[in-house]
């Protein structure tokens, strides 16, 4: 059965594609999160690039440390990647990164990172 939250958030991602960051609200769980000492090579974790097509980003916003950009993708529940550069520019996106063709990766930005939320152990 698909949550009510899952629809609410799929809702409003679709309706408000494209909306410019805003800062980032505390986290409403109290999720902390820590990178993986050792990903499977299953994962991306710092793959440098950028989406051209943002047809499956839930959210852009501003985070302190990478590790509350994790947070945020967690916390969000549907969030399976989430992209994060050093000027603390957030996303967080639907989908995995074995998909990225679709929203038109490429690796032309060296300065923002991919990431599987699975990089990142959050509890």
């Amino acid at each position: 059965m698909v949550s009510i939250k899952l629809i609410a958030t799929l809702a409003v991602a679709f309706t408000l594609g494209g909306v410019q960051a805003t800062p980032l609200a505390p986290v409403a769980r109290g999720v902390t999160c820590g990178a993986v000492d050792a990903p499977t090579d299953s994962l991306t974790c710092g793959s440098a690039g950028y989406v051209i097509n943002n047809a499956a980003e839930l959210r852009s916003q501003t985070t302190s440390t990478i590790e509350d950009c994790a947070s945020a993708c967690y916390d969000l529940g549907p969030c399976y990647v989430f992209t994060y550069n050093d000027s603390g520019f957030c996303q967080l996106f639907l989908g995995v990164i074995k998909d990225m063709n679709d929203f038109q990766f490429t690796d032309i930005t060296p300065e923002t990172k991919y990431y599987d939320v699975d990089c990142f152990s959050c509890s």
